[in-house]
This record gives structure tokens, C-alpha cells and sequence, in this order.
């Protein structure tokens, strides 16, 4: 081999160990961009679920019915404590107005968690919640018990409940 033959191999060497070296940090360096910008809409995400289920409380406190619906999607099926499985807005919208047009009733939630999967487009709310109701003759009843939500990104990056699960404490 004669030497500039040689030198020139050894300068390829070099440059491409240089050049896949710099790819390697770069490669890396974007990796790392993705990741963050990942744990970004992984926040956003929680801060948006916390904020509509607390805009969500205040409607029902409010009993404004079309706002209390508001959050859910228009195919999202509720899974009430003790009666059959509610299918879709509509059906949803009939409980809920049924619910908030009693006189004394009065429904508070509050979150107590919300976890958000890595492509921040499904996330899972739970908490507390407290129904109280009272019937003609002023008796206040009131049940106390926990609940989930299941969250869905929409277009537009708006949050909807896909399917809302409660059941009371014994």
C-alpha cells in the first residue's frame, strides 16, 4: 500500500468516525427534544383535565345542565352505582337533567388524580364525590362515594369523557 494511499484511508477513518460520532449526539439531542416535548403535552394535558373537571363542578353546583353534559363525548357511556349502563350524550343529557331539576340536590366532586398516557391523547381522572339530596319532607339524604373518568383528546385539542364509572363508599 503505498502511503498516500494509506494517509487517505486514515483521513476517511477519522472523518467518518467524526461525522457518525456527531450523528450520535445529534441523534441523542433530538431524542431527548421529543422526550421533553412529550412530558409537555403529558402536562398540558393534566392541567387542561383539572381545569375542565373543576368548570365541570361549578356547572353542577350551578345545575346548568348544558354545561354539566358539555364534557362528555357524543358516544360516551356512564357506569351509575346501581342502575343500568347510560349510552351516549343524549341519554346522558335526560339523567343529568332529571338529576339537577330536584329541588335540594346538590352534587360536589373534586379530583383527586389524573393520569395521562405518554401520547397525551387518553388520560384517566379519579376523586370524591359527595350527592346530597332532599325529598318533600325536608330530609336530607346524602351519599358519599368515588368515581373515574376515562379522557379523550379531541380535534381541536379539546377534552371529552369517554366514560364516567362511580360507585358509592360502604
Amino acid at each position: 500500500m503505498t502511503r498516500r494511499r494509506t494517509v487517505g484511508i486514515l483521513c476517511v477513518a477519522i472523518f467518518g468516525a467524526g461525522f457518525f460520532g456527531g450523528c450520535g449526539r445529534l441523534h441523542e439531542a433530538r431524542r431527548r427534544e421529543r422526550e421533553m416535548l412529550a412530558q409537555e403535552r403529558v402536562r398540558q394535558a393534566d392541567a387542561a383535565i383539572r381545569e375542565s373537571s373543576a368548570e365541570w363542578a361549578r356547572a353542577t353546583a350551578a345545575h346548568d345542565v348544558d354545561k354539566a353534559v358539555y364534557y362528555y363525548a357524543d358516544d360516551a357511556i356512564e357506569f351509575l352505582d346501581r342502575t343500568a349502563l347510560v349510552q351516549g350524550k343524549d341519554n346522558i343529557r335526560k339523567g343529568w337533567a332529571e338529576m339537577l331539576a330536584q329541588p335540594g340536590t346538590l352534587l360536589k366532586f373534586a379530583t383527586t388524580g389524573v393520569d395521562v398516557a405518554p401520547a397525551a391523547d387518553m388520560a384517566w381522572e379519579h376523586g370524591d364525590y359527595e350527592l346530597s339530596m332532599t325529598d318533600a319532607k325536608g330530609k336530607v339524604t346524602s351519599i358519599k362515594g368515588k368515581y373515574v373518568c376515562v379522557w379523550k383528546r379531541e380535534p381541536g385539542n379539546t377534552w371529552k369523557v369517554v366514560a364516567d364509572i362511580d360507585n358509592q363508599n360502604q
